[in-house]
């Protein structure tokens, strides 16, 4: 018999307010069957047949296996870094699917626009264009809404790009 397990995370949060205040990233929980990978874990909720036919994918950066964890990856460089610089940032994003379309990696996501502020543990932009890159294929994200703040969990980033505004 296969087991059920809990997970807890973190992932990354868009807002379409004109001002935010709370800037803290909410822990989620995922329950149902895992199927464990070198870099990320699958929590299937529901299966036909011994198959994943609808679930999580989540990257292992993202998952807190302790009960208070550093999430301190990645440090935005200080010089010559203010609030305002345009800034893109690589990351990975957690995959929901379903239908039997299990994904095999963590989705490629590229978000562009104004540094606003950093906590100890997810870096904040203002004005956000968020892409998801597929294989030849490049999707925004989310499709229908125009976030005005995206928060992306330090430990999900892959890397960071500092624009000048000199053309």
């Amino acid at each position: 018999m296969k087991s059920i397990v809990a997970i807890r995370y973190r992932d990354a949060l868009y807002f379409t307010k004109k001002i935010i205040k709370d800037t803290n990233l909410p822990i989620y929980v995922a329950v149902g069957r895992p199927i464990v990978s070198n870099d990320h874990v699958v929590i299937s909720f529901t299966e036909e047949n011994g198959i994943s036919i609808r679930g999580l994918l989540v990257p292992n950066e993202a998952l807190i296996l302790e009960k208070e964890k550093t999430l301190a990856k990645v440090d935005m460089p200080s010089s010559p870094y203010q609030t305002g610089q345009d800034v893109g940032i690589f990351w990975k994003d957690i995959v929901y699917f379903e239908n039997g379309k299990v994904p095999t990696q963590p989705t490629q996501v590229y978000t562009e626009g104004q540094f606003f502020s950093q906590t100890s543990d997810a870096v904040i932009i203002k004005d956000p264009e968020t892409i998801t890159i597929k294989r030849g294929d490049i999707d925004n994200h989310p499709n229908k809404i125009k976030p005005t703040f995206f928060i992306v969990p330090k430990v999900l980033i892959t890397g960071i790009e500092l624009y000048d505004k000199k053309l």
